[in-house]
């Protein structure tokens, strides 16, 4: 407060608008906070508006990130699980029980919900050398999202993966 008086009087002789300083000039700066007057009371109520009109947006955009995020890890959870699946496949001495146990154990440690596995050949065991074994993983999106959001209602993710019997 005591910088402001000093800066308009020392500013008084350079500007003209300055020197016009009176008494009640000084009783209004005197009721300010740095030469500013108080307008928190009238800030108040445009800052509950700003709130109110982005509080919402804000809202949906987390919302929303947190749904993407949540189907990443969903599609990233499968294409694990398939690439597991399918690297069990390709040994020599296993079977599609082998392959099935395995991707379904990453399905559950991942909490994967109502996951589908789908082996091609059939059975593997019966699979040649140098033939392709193939895994497909499927889960419903609705079963899996966190929240109960509807961007992905309806919709199955899939994921496949391939490799050379050994």
């Amino acid at each position: 407060m005591w910088a402001n008086r000093f800066v308009r009087r020392a500013c008084a002789a350079e500007n003209p608008r300055f020197s016009s300083h009176t008494a009640e000039d000084e009783q209004n700066v005197r009721g300010t906070r740095n030469g500013r007057a108080c307008r928190s009371r009238q800030r108040d109520g445009v800052a509950a508006v700003e709130f109110a009109v982005t509080l919402p947006i804000v809202t949906l955009l987390v919302l929303g990130a947190i749904e993407i995020a949540d189907m990443v890890f969903l599609r990233e959870s499968l294409a694990t699980a398939s690439y597991e699946g399918a690297r069990v496949g390709a040994k020599y001495d296993s079977q599609s029980s082998d392959v099935i146990a395995a991707t379904m154990n990453l399905l559950t440690v991942r909490d994967v919900k109502n996951p589908t596995v789908t082996v091609n050949p059939a059975d593997v065991s019966t699979a040649e050398k140098g033939e392709l074994v193939t895994i497909t993983v499927s889960a419903p999106c609705d079963d899996n999202s966190v929240l109960p959001l509807e961007y992905l209602t309806g919709q199955t993710m899939t994921f496949q993966a391939t490799m050379v019997r050994e």
